[in-house]
């Protein structure tokens, strides 16, 4: 490896990119060595050689083998590998503990899309709120004016007075409480491990405990990524909690929450309705997409024609500032700068 002084003084570096982002690629990493590699085509030996003598790599989606201890050691110049989204479940094919104890830095799109993300979060809501909405429009479609209300789905409710959980106040979750305050509901509760003081400030939050925010929240709203802390956070006993007029929406990961435990408690009435974005496993055939009182979508909250563009400009953005010789924004792993094994080692910390 290179000492701090060559690094410093380098003009150029190998960067591995994704061939989609190649547009992005040329206008950011002017000077700099940028190789291709398409994810669905090149295999394990092909972007292993690739990647020899690359510092950094971009990834906009999983490749089909593991960036994994193995593939870190036969790669030893890679500092850097940057995945553009936000999703850190892909625990069998990016190993960021790997990347930690090898000295490689790991970074994402994190956050890019909290506001897109919400406003999906919001259409759930209003959707599970008036379930009979679905069924009037298609009524219309089919030629019959009809507004009489949907026989086996709850009357329309309104968002204004409720009481709303969020669990999970990240970016996102702090996004949908700013566009709960908007529609005037009349209480916002939170749960989070770590408890942010500007959350609570700025998106009105009171913060509680979990089965304090399932007990009493009309309107429940999870924005929490998969890990070994929240996968099943959600238990049975948990949703037995939940009140029985409530309205539950999912945008984070579906394995947080007891799906079989869910899907019994909506079929059986003892949770009203739900909008889910998300299921424990995709694509998935669940029970629950054929309940009238579940409005489901195939996790396309983060999707919109302006985020598509964001995220892979972002994507690149972290790979150009690696190259500046500078800490990659939206950092997953920042352990790894008071590593002594860290491959950028300009970068230490302090």
């Amino acid at each position: 490896m290179c000492g701090e002084g060559q690094q410093r003084g380098r003009v150029n570096l190998k960067i591995l990119i994704e061939e989609t982002l190649k547009e992005e690629a040329a206008n950011l990493l002017a000077g700099n060595d940028v190789v291709l590699f398409a994810t669905h085509e090149d295999d394990r030996a092909a972007i292993t050689a690739k990647a020899q003598g690359a510092d950094s790599m971009v990834l906009r989606w999983p490749l089909t083998f593991p960036v994994d201890a193995e593939f870190l050691a036969a790669c030893p110049d890679l500092k850097h590998v940057h995945k553009s989204g936000s999703g850190l479940e892909h625990a069998d094919v990016l190993h960021i503990d790997a990347c930690t104890q090898a000295g490689v830095m790991f970074s994402n799109n994190a956050g890019l899309n909290a506001d897109v993300v919400a406003e999906h979060a919001i259409l759930l809501t209003l959707m599970a709120m008036r379930p009979d909405t679905l069924t009037h429009m298609n009524r219309l479609r089919e030629g019959h004016w009809d507004a009489a209300p949907a026989a086996d789905v709850p009357r329309p409710r309104t968002l204004v007075g409720k009481t709303v959980g969020i669990v999970g106040l990240g970016q996102i979750g702090t996004c949908v409480a700013a566009r709960m305050q908007a529609m005037r509901v009349g209480r916002i509760l939170g749960y989070q491990r770590t408890r942010r003081f500007e959350q609570a400030y700025f998106a009105g939050v009171e913060w509680v405990d979990l089965r304090e925010l399932l007990e009493t929240s009309d309107v429940i709203v999870l924005c929490l990524p998969l890990s070994p802390a929240t996968t099943g956070l959600i238990s049975r006993e948990l949703v037995a909690a939940i009140k029985p007029d409530a309205v539950l929406v999912n945008v984070g990961r579906g394995g947080v929450i007891d799906e079989a435990a869910l899907f019994e408690a909506v079929r059986d009435g003892r949770i009203a309705s739900v909008g889910l974005d998300v299921l424990e496993v995709e694509p998935s055939d669940s029970p629950l997409m054929k309940l009238p009182n579940a409005f489901v979508t195939p996790h396309t909250a983060g999707t919109a024609v302006e985020m598509q563009q964001i995220q892979r400009q972002a994507a690149v953005e972290a790979a150009a500032e690696f190259a500046r010789r500078r800490r990659p924004p939206r950092l997953v792993n920042p352990q790894v700068l008071r590593s002594a094994a860290l491959r950028a080692g300009w970068l230490g910390a302090d």
